[in-house]
């Protein structure tokens, strides 16, 4: 029977104090992570290439962040003018999320600010695809969740060239 190898394991302990944390920490925490790279080395000590460690929560959090910096108006800098208003966003987060909104910024002549006109789509609707852009959530409030709502609504994202595949599969909440 062959033997089972032990792998080494790396252990921090994270101390309760501010220190480089946003939020102090009740007790001490320890994590343990198995070193599947790891390689004996001089003086009995444990080497490894590299260790990585991932968040879960990263993006989500990420999201809510920038969410909440746009409802601030916080280093917001592009405008978003629409047949009946004006919307405020972060033009990196469109970039990123729409090869749409990617080409109209990089048109954009402006290093500063942008403007991006939407003639064609009412703000209370681009408020909705900008909700998505930010969070991945299509929330649809009473007036555009009518089947004759739908249509529009999904021909507006892929105008703007946000992946409906995100949607894919999705669990579907209705609030009362």
């Amino acid at each position: 029977m062959p033997k089972e190898r032990i792998l080494p394991v790396l252990v921090l302990k994270l101390e309760p104090k501010f220190g480089r944390f946003l939020v102090p920490l009740p007790d001490a925490v320890l994590l343990k992570f198995p070193l599947h790279d790891a390689h004996a080395c001089y003086n009995n000590a444990v080497c490894f290439r590299t260790v990585t460690m991932m968040s879960e929560t990263h993006w989500s959090n990420v999201g809510k962040t920038m969410l909440e910096f746009k409802r601030n108006d916080f280093l917001c800098d592009t405008i978003l003018i629409t047949k009946d208003g004006q919307l405020k966003a972060h033009g990196v987060l469109l970039a990123a999320v729409s090869p749409v909104f990617k080409r109209a910024l990089e048109a954009s002549q402006s290093n500063a600010s942008h403007l991006l006109n939407f003639p064609e789509i009412d703000a209370a609707l681009l408020e909705i695809l900008l909700h998505f852009a930010y969070t991945g959530k299509l929330v649809l409030p009473s007036k555009f969740s009518h089947k004759k709502e739908l249509p529009k609504i999904f021909d507006a994202l892929q105008t703007l060239g946000l992946d409906l595949n995100q949607l894919n599969g999705s669990e579907i909440k209705f609030a009362g």
